[in-house]
């Protein structure tokens, strides 16, 4: 998984992890801890074109948008 910044870097989020639904939140979790998550309604989801995984977009609970790239297999 990794995270867009403001200075157009990438920054790696972790290794393992899953996408799931819970109540209204769409969720990303690495290891054991949260790194994104938004209410379902308001996501946009995207495969990527290598189909190599999904970005996420969404306003986070800080009330800021942010968005996120979960690969199918880790690939960094």
């Amino acid at each position: 998984m990794t995270a867009r910044g403001e200075d157009n870097v990438d920054t790696v989020l972790g290794k393992d992890g899953f996408i799931l639904i819970k109540g209204t939140d769409i969720v990303v979790v690495c290891g054991t801890r949260d790194v994104f998550r938004c209410n379902v309604s308001e996501a946009e989801a995207g495969e990527l074109l290598s189909g190599d995984g999904v970005l996420i977009t969404g306003t986070g609970q800080d009330g800021m948008k942010q968005s996120v790239v979960a690969y199918y297999t880790y690939r960094w």
